[in-house]
């Protein structure tokens, strides 16, 4: 039986409502002096277990039902645990089971001030008269973000009294979705812009009852993409060359296109994935803009760029020289434009470093010792720096 509480007149009801366990007060009761201490617990239902849909009223003074209480009532959470700040003095709790299954009953309870105390009320009864409607302990609910591509997931809730099905059916808008009748949908690219929710029906002995549910957002948006591996810029920038851009690996696939820039500019005509390095590139930033377009997605624009801005294409000239045991070689690196370029020469011999050497303005002398006798066939590598690519050149001496 519910026991409605009388109001003095003039006095305001404090309603402490929950939320994750913690109460906010929604109003000031006229005697709300003094200091409040914190009562937590859970509510059970007969033979044990936490029991949700519940609330509790603190009665002070002269407890239910007298025309001079004043009262903090709250709704406990979906685990039937509850946290509330009283203040302090003596009251009779009374408990209710909102959904009507168990008899409400009232208990008595000192609270002390600034202090934290356990209240662990348990029903212990059923009601006299059955419920007439299917209640719902925990709602059904959906998690998820409503985004293209991303699954939301429905719970099935729990109930008072025996179901005996639950059956699920997405909307968009207010169409039924065409085979979305399970616990998850994903929401495609039709479902942009409108509001996604599933209506859940629940069939037992007492009439068959339909609870909506939604996200928290519920108008979908579109989807995502999710970069495996990001775009980048394949190859060498040297003038000549040909470089390439990846777009990298995404899920889901999308539609790729290609522009090429020069400082910033586009270049008309290059939307290829692949551009040959010109004279007009040579110390200029090239890069290339990968665009991914899918039906239902966010396109997204991807800037990237070679690992260097464009070099030109070195060239190595040798004069050889030998004298006993001693091979020079007089290196000049070319075209003329790269005469301040600074690196390093290296001599190799079947993959052996014979000698290293540092190139300044474009030229170097480099002594190989140590040669047998015989035939020699040299490699001279410059390492390419600043702005000349990285080359090599065979030479064949006798000693």
């Amino acid at each position: 039986m519910k026991i409605t509480p009388l109001r003095r007149t003039g006095a305001l009801v404090a309603t402490l409502a929950l939320a994750a366990g913690t109460l906010a007060a929604t109003a000031v009761t006229a005697s709300a002096a003094g200091t409040a201490g914190i009562v937590t617990g859970t509510v059970s239902q007969p033979g044990g277990g936490a029991l949700a849909r519940t609330s509790i009223t603190f009665f002070a003074e002269n407890g239910p039902g007298s025309a001079d209480n004043v009262s903090r009532s709250f709704e406990v959470n979906e685990d039937g645990t509850f946290a509330a700040a009283v203040p302090a003095g003596s009251y009779v709790a009374q408990v209710y089971d909102n959904c009507q299954v168990f008899d409400d009953f009232a208990t008595p309870i000192t609270v002390a001030g600034g202090v934290e105390q356990a209240f662990n009320p348990q029903f212990t009864a059923a009601e006299a008269t059955a419920p007439t409607a299917l209640c719902a302990r925990v709602q059904p609910k959906v998690a998820g973000l409503p985004q293209v591509g991303v699954p939301l997931t429905v719970s099935s809730g729990t109930y008072a009294q025996p179901v005996s099905s639950i059956s699920y059916q997405w909307y968009s808008g207010s169409a039924a979705i065409a085979g979305a009748s399970g616990t998850t949908y994903v929401p495609t690219a039709d479902d942009v812009g409108s509001d996604i929710y599933v209506e859940v029906t629940v069939a037992s002995s007492l009439p068959t009852k339909i609870f909506r549910a939604s996200p928290t957002e519920a108008i979908v948006r579109r989807g995502d993409y999710v970069f495996r591996t990001g775009p980048k810029v394949n190859g060498l920038p040297v003038v000549g060359r040909t470089i390439a851009a990846s777009p990298g690996a995404l899920v889901p696939g999308a539609s790729v296109s290609y522009q090429w820039f020069r400082n910033g500019a586009a270049l008309p005509g290059k939307t290829a994935r692949t551009y040959r390095v010109a004279k007009a590139d040579y110390k200029k930033k090239i890069t290339a803009v990968v665009t991914y377009k899918t039906l239902g997605y966010s396109t997204v624009a991807r800037t990237v760029a070679p690992a260097f801005v464009p070099k030109n294409k070195g060239k190595i000239s040798a004069r050889t020289s030998v004298s006993k045991k001693t091979a020079t070689i007089k290196v000049a690196v070319s075209p003329k434009a790269s005469r301040k370029s600074q690196g390093k020469i290296i001599v190799l011999e079947d993959g052996k470093t014979l000698k290293r050497a540092s190139i300044k303005a474009g030229t170097t002398t480099v002594k190989v010792t140590g040669l047998k006798k015989g035939k020699h066939k040299l490699t001279i590598v410059f390492d390419g720096k600043k702005n000349l690519a990285g080359t090599s050149k065979t030479v064949r001496i006798k000693k």
